[in-house]
């Protein structure tokens, strides 16, 4: 596994890093933060990683996520 240093909003970095891997496996997400920088990172970054995962013809994309991402939600405990 190589791990490389940058920013998933860095098309051209993931252009330049996709070729040839056999996956992607996606970990970056910012929480808790304000929406706009949230949105940046969480939405326009697994965007790019997508995109660049699919020009470079990587075959996979796992992708993390966390409870976050339903926001508030009544409990399903009565």
């Amino acid at each position: 596994m190589t791990f490389i240093e940058g920013s998933i909003t860095d098309l051209d970095l993931l252009m330049q890093t996709f070729p040839g891997a056999d996956g992607i496996s996606h970990q970056a997400a910012i929480p808790s933060v304000p929406r706009l920088a949230s949105n940046e990172a969480n939405v326009t970054g697994t965007v790019s990683v997508l995109v660049a995962a699919k020009d470079c013809g990587v075959p996979a994309v796992v992708a993390a996520s966390s409870s976050s991402v339903y926001g508030d939600t009544p409990s399903s405990r009565s």
